[in-house]
């Protein structure tokens, strides 16, 4: 099933993008610097909220070491 785009978020210059978008029923969450996609995290079991708030926090600075992360 191909992936559908819910949400973006940016920051001001656009210089960090995080893309939610679903995949059978799973939130992913996609994160781009300077344009280049970096790193994806899947989240199986977790709410849109949730989510979205990690993609927030990213664009914000405060989740620097998401490149840890895999599956949540």
């Amino acid at each position: 099933m191909p992936q559908k785009l819910i949400s973006e978020f940016y920051n001001k210059d656009k210089s960090k993008i995080a893309k939610i978008v679903l995949e059978d029923e799973i939130l992913i969450l996609d994160f781009y610097e300077e344009n280049k996609y970096t790193h994806t995290i899947r989240y199986p079991s977790k709410t849109f909220r949730y989510v979205s708030d990690a993609a927030e926090n990213f664009v914000l600075g405060h989740f620097s070491n998401y490149k840890e992360y895999s599956e949540v």
